[in-house]
């Protein structure tokens, strides 16, 4: 059986090897490290559309791309936009959360 673990002899046979960002050196400058890959981050319209299965940034009219012009993030903006445009600008209030009902079992005392 032919293993390819990371400590497997005949790894380096099989595996390419990773290539080597080349540094960059000037004459007046310190080399610099090859640059490290950026982490993964999925953003906000493809995780809706992953779960919700809706792609938010799709035109119903022309189906067409949308795409973000700005972020309004300030409550009081926010409040007047709405009201503006004729949506409601208070949240809606919402029951306290609560546990799950407790089955009540009847036991007989004997």
């Amino acid at each position: 059986m032919v293993s390819f673990a990371p400590n497997a002899k005949l790894r380096s046979l099989v595996v390419p090897k990773q290539p080597r960002a080349a540094a960059v050196v000037d004459e007046d400058t310190i080399p610099l490290p090859p640059k490290m890959p950026r982490a993964f981050r999925i953003d906000w319209a493809s995780l809706l559309k992953r779960v919700f299965a809706v792609d938010v940034l799709r035109c119903v009219k022309c189906d067409g791309r949308r795409r973000v012009l700005a972020v309004v993030d300030e409550p009081a903006a926010v409040k007047k936009i709405l009201e503006h445009i004729g949506l409601p600008s208070t949240p809606v209030t919402t029951a306290p959360a609560r546990g799950p009902p407790q089955p009540s079992f009847a036991f007989d005392e004997t």
